[in-house]
């Protein structure tokens, strides 16, 4: 319906200061399964055009203006290589706007932009809504499937992690539970075994195997409250 008000027409370029700002981080290295993520930053300025700016849950019209940055030139790079420009974009925006919201691209992208907010790490807290911890090994290099890993690993990042691929969100209290992640982990390769055939989406836990010291050793090697 032409002329109807949607979010598009928040959307301001980058010559305007706003206070949300956008940054596309297009993405696609290093994901555990492939697809276009990377093609979601387009994507979604695109579907803006298609959502309303009425909300009806607070009887209000959405006026917040949002600045685009636009996306960050890493197209062919990898992960490792793509984390120094997606950084210093967040950190740009971060600068001049009260909100940044990155858009990805894989998981991958969570590590360069919480690294982007400027902050000694051990006073940034993560909080993620995702099927999966993201806490796969780090050990053959960084992946969509362990940017949490990856963070924990850099200074101890506090984690509120919330498992969405079962029926009930399942809460990680703290960065690092260790203990309860792991818990979660050995039941869902119990589940696992006992069903072969089952859907991968059954399983909602971390993708490899556990460190083999003790978990309280590993916490404490890490900085980890357990």
């Amino acid at each position: 319906m032409a002329g109807w008000p949607n979010l598009s027409d928040l959307v301001v370029g980058p010559e305007k200061t706003a206070p949300v700002g956008v940054v596309g981080a297009p993405l696609a290295a290093g994901s555990v399964t492939p697809g276009q993520c990377d093609l979601a930053p387009p994507l979604l300025r695109q579907t803006l055009r298609r959502i309303g700016r009425y909300d009806v849950e607070t009887r209000r019209e959405l006026s917040t203006q949002i600045t685009d940055r636009g996306d960050v030139e890493i197209a062919g790079l990898s992960i490792e290589e793509a984390t120094g420009p997606i950084s210093e974009a967040v950190r740009f925006s971060a600068a001049v706007h009260q909100l940044t919201l990155l858009i990805g691209g894989n998981n991958a992208v969570t590590r360069p932009g919480v690294r982007g907010l400027g902050l000694p790490l051990d006073k940034v807290g993560l909080v993620t809504l995702d099927a999966h911890f993201d806490m796969r090994d780090t050990h053959e290099g960084l992946s969509n499937g362990n940017p949490v890993r990856a963070l924990i690993e850099d200074f101890g990042i506090g984690v509120s992690a919330f498992d969405i691929a079962g029926d009930d969100w399942q809460e990680i209290d703290r960065p690092c539970d260790v203990a309860a992640a792991k818990a979660r982990f050995e039941r869902a390769h119990a589940v696992e075994s006992s069903q072969p055939e089952a859907s991968n989406a059954v399983v909602s836990a971390p993708g490899s195997a556990w460190p083999a010291e003790p978990v309280q050793e590993w916490a404490a090697r890490h900085a980890i409250e357990s």
